[in-house]
């Protein structure tokens, strides 16, 4: 399992889900972090290298890109990344105040969460990432 996920990591740092794409995300570094982090076989160069790519994930909006292709930030990848910077102690890589201000204009006024900017709908999915961003953000 370990040799697979580390097969999958990319020049950036970063870890993409299917072999050939090139370029890596915010989601599956987050889950390749993970794994390791579980196999306890997380070295040091390959965490500096992972919150190097995460960080350099923020976007002007101050969420997380789901990777650096893409124009706007979403909750998801914010939730994720941002969970993966504590884990890996690179947390402070990333400015937190327009993280936390970027996850609040997300949230509805009667309850629930959009996805990012660009989307209309609301769902419980969205929801419980901008409760746990909230929550990741205000503690830390």
């Amino acid at each position: 399992m370990v040799r697979f996920v580390r097969s999958r990591q990319r020049e950036d740092g970063g870890y993409v889900e299917i072999g050939p794409m090139r370029r890596s995300g915010a989601n599956p570094t987050a889950a390749a972090i993970g794994t390791l982090r579980i196999r306890d076989t997380l070295d040091e160069d390959v965490r500096e290298r992972a919150i190097a790519m995460l960080a350099g994930l923020q976007s002007a909006e101050g969420g997380l890109l789901a990777n650096g292709r893409v124009p706007l930030a979403d909750l998801l990848s914010t939730f994720t990344g941002g969970w993966t910077l504590v884990d890996l102690g690179g947390f402070d890589r990333i400015d937190r105040t327009a993280a936390l201000r970027y996850v609040k204009t997300l949230e509805r006024p009667e309850g629930g969460f959009h996805g990012g900017t660009w989307d209309a709908g609301f769902d419980v999915e969205y929801t419980f990432y901008g409760l746990g961003a909230i929550a990741l953000l205000d503690a830390v």
